[in-house]
């Protein structure tokens, strides 16, 4: 087996580990059968935020670890996540400023609903802020990269 193809391995186990876990994280509340809108957001936030904490971390371990063309769309194509994820956030910040999160945590006892608040807020916003913040790590390690390469050859 080629270095090449345990690379793919390697990355596709990442993927493979980063859907299980945003599915385990998102579980009590599809578990809790809540109807939780956002819940395409978090599952997005999840997993771009663990994919490009994986990037930061392990990008040289990537298959295409070492294309410019690669590193090139990763440094123009993580902006246009930008919107989405400040979208998410703000509609999800505003409906929980103005409605609340109880709205729809009803059908439970005020233990549990204060643990799902907590639990969704938390979680939500950590993910969807580490998204964010993966986004310009990985623009930023990506240039740097470049600019190594070009230097170093």
């Amino acid at each position: 087996m080629s270095i090449r193809s345990k690379k793919w391995i390697i990355e596709l186990i990442g993927w493979g580990l980063s859907l299980i876990l945003s599915f385990l994280i998102l579980l009590p509340i599809y578990q809790a059968e809540i109807e939780f809108e956002w819940i395409k957001y978090n599952f997005f936030f999840l997993l771009a935020s663990l994919t490009f904490v994986r990037y930061i971390f392990s990008f040289q371990y990537h298959p295409l670890g070492d294309s410019k063309i690669f590193k090139i769309l990763l440094i123009f194509s993580a902006p246009l996540l930008f919107f989405p994820i400040l979208e998410g956030l703000h509609s999800f910040l505003e409906f929980n400023d103005r409605i609340g999160l109880q709205s729809i945590l009803g059908h439970m006892s005020i233990e549990r609903q204060q643990w799902f608040i907590q639990y969704i807020r938390t979680e939500f916003i950590l993910a969807g802020v580490t998204c964010f913040l993966g986004i310009f790590a990985v623009i930023i390690k990506m240039i740097r990269s470049l600019w190594r390469q070009y230097k170093f050859g």
